[in-house]
């Protein structure tokens, strides 16, 4: 998207961006968590962009590696691994020292850290909690790139600590079954669902509300 501004894909972004700001002008939603049924359905291309839709859009984002166990978002802006979110939640560091700046203007970066033998316990601690809060009282957003849902319990306990939830759905891979599945285990943690990301469309389709082909797949 930074790349290419007026592409299609670039637009896309745009406009989830703006049927996001419908949503958050009727609620207090500052924090939205990015997931996916499984791997390789895009859900980090959707959270990476989404955040530097809202970053273009002047708002003060925070962009957070939720996913220990295969952190990616330090490899996307060539930032060392050793501060972020493990350590910040194992008390080792700060959080506001663990947070980086970005090339982006008005995008930052909270990346997942070195991996931690217990994951989901500190993702399901109240520390947590405690962060987004404190995020969501400095950002205008946080962007969450939490785990997949149906391969880790790290998922649902991400959704059900933020305000709303995107699940990213790879049209040529995903399973009707899997993405039922997904959902029923999102609304089951009470996590708030605020639509479905599809992605990687061949044909376009008219699109029902909340719907969107990013027409790409994350690789």
């Amino acid at each position: 998207m930074e790349k290419n501004p007026s592409s299609p894909l670039a637009e896309s972004y745009r406009v989830l961006r703006t049927n996001l700001d419908f949503i958050t002008a009727e609620s207090t939603l500052k924090t939205i968590a990015v997931t996916s049924t499984h791997q390789q359905e895009g859900k980090t291309t959707t959270a990476v962009n989404l955040a530097v839709a809202l970053a273009q859009a002047h708002r003060k984002v925070l962009l957070i590696d939720a996913n220990m166990r295969q952190p990616s978002l330090h490899h996307v802006f060539a930032k060392p691994l050793h501060l972020g979110l493990s350590r910040v939640l194992s008390d080792q560091c700060d959080f506001q020292e663990a947070v980086e700046g970005t090339h982006i203007e008005s995008l930052s970066l909270l990346s997942a850290g070195e991996q931690p033998p217990n994951p989901s316990e500190l993702l399901s601690s109240q520390r947590l909690s405690n962060l987004l809060e404190e995020a969501g009282s400095l950002y205008d957003v946080v962007i969450v790139d939490s785990p997949s849902v149906l391969l880790a319990t790290d998922a649902q306990t991400v959704a059900s600590k933020c305000d709303g939830v995107l699940l990213v759905v790879h049209a040529g891979k995903a399973k009707k079954q899997a993405v039922q599945r997904a959902k029923e285990v999102l609304m089951k943690s009470k996590a708030n669902m605020l639509g479905v990301v599809l992605n990687h469309v061949k044909k376009h389709k008219k699109k029902r509300h909340f719907v969107y082909d990013t027409g790409y797949a994350i690789n």
